[in-house]
């Protein structure tokens, strides 16, 4: 399962979430085979072409190798389950895939739990959030305290497939791994203020935590990437380990950069996105509808809209995006609307 950085603020905290949470009802049923949304009662129809449940990055039905890319943390024979959890550290097992920890003893058939003083990833038992990789411990209902899982890319320490399942973009040992000390974090990893983030913005999501958030338009310095024209600086490096994130500009800066100050700009002009977030620009007059555009602040309409399959080049417009269209962030969406994750992309929902 290959998710690409993209995180939205309605992320949810998710247990228990079987046949009562959002399963299809019978006509267009769980696991129909289906090939549009309109297919299947939940509206959603799943990448693998099965009607299912999805929530966030995360879904209820579909092919899985760890406990930790379905909603339920129950993945059962390559398939996320209904209902029931992964199993924490001591508790009996038979595939990696059982347990919370991905890591099953072939001797014992016992879970093996994380390694001492590193955080507990989603499902495992919990006191407080702070001992949790997600920053959220939950009561699950039977009052078992547990880590929860939460929307959006999984943060670092959290479970993982690979690299690009993680907001980080790398994937060690199953486990998601932080950026270097003194990198900026990318867009979905917790965060403690906004001066820590590389798009400049932490905001709380709906399950309690700080998390940075995405900008409209083009990518900011240390944000993952894909090309180069995802970038503001128009440059997208490998650093290591399968990871490729924007090149952070020297100054003066790009056009769409975060910034402080007109003189930080190669364009003269400093100023706040629809986001809050200030970020440079042109003196110049604005863009028609249907000229090519960083961010939202080029455009007369006020959006800098993805265009076609290709989520990275933008045009401006007048219009905001409707349901089920292509997004970067929540700015992109008509009001009521929300950027979330469906089958590896996002869209307005």
């Amino acid at each position: 399962m290959r998710l690409i950085l993209l995180f939205s603020v309605s992320s949810l905290v998710l247990f228990g979430v079987g046949c009562g949470g959002g399963g299809p009802a019978p006509g267009g049923s769980w696991g129909a085979t289906c090939s549009q949304d309109a297919d299947c009662s939940s509206g959603f129809c799943a990448a693998d072409g099965r009607c299912a449940a999805a929530y966030g990055s995360f879904q209820v039905y579909g092919g899985c190798n760890i406990a930790a890319e379905c909603a339920t943390l129950s993945c059962v024979n390559g398939d996320c389950a209904q209902s029931g959890t992964c199993k924490m550290a001591t508790e009996s097992c038979t595939a990696n895939s059982d347990c919370c920890s991905n890591t099953c003893d072939g001797t014992t058939n016992l879970c093996v739990g994380v390694a001492a003083g590193t955080c507990q990833p989603s499902g495992e038992t919990c006191t407080s959030g702070d001992e949790c990789c997600a920053g959220v411990c939950a009561d699950m209902g039977n009052g078992v305290q547990r880590c929860a899982l939460t929307g959006g890319c999984p943060v670092a320490g959290n479970m993982c497939d690979g690299g690009g399942d993680c907001c980080s973009d790398l994937c060690t040992g199953n486990r998601c791994e932080a950026v270097a000390a003194g990198s900026c974090s990318p867009s979905g990893e917790l965060c403690a203020d906004s001066a820590g983030c590389c798009s400049g913005l932490c905001e709380q999501t709906t399950d309690g935590v700080q998390r940075c958030s995405p900008l409209n338009g083009c990518r900011v310095g240390g944000e993952v990437c894909n090309n180069n024209w995802d970038c503001c600086g128009g440059s997208c490096v490998d650093v290591g380990g399968g990871r490729q994130l924007c090149s952070v500009s020297a100054a003066p800066l790009p056009d769409g950069e975060v910034c402080n100050a007109d003189g930080d700009c190669a364009g003269g002009s400093c100023k706040a996105d629809p986001n809050g977030q200030k970020r440079c620009g042109t003196n110049a007059d604005c863009r028609a509808d249907a000229a090519s555009c960083k961010t939202a602040n080029d455009c007369c309409g006020g959006y800098c809209i993805p265009i076609g399959s290709n989520i990275d080049n933008h045009l401006c417009t007048s219009a905001c995006l409707g349901g089920g269209d292509r997004c970067r962030s929540d700015a992109d969406c008509c009001a009521g609307l929300s950027c979330l994750e469906k089958n590896g992309n996002l869209e307005c929902r």
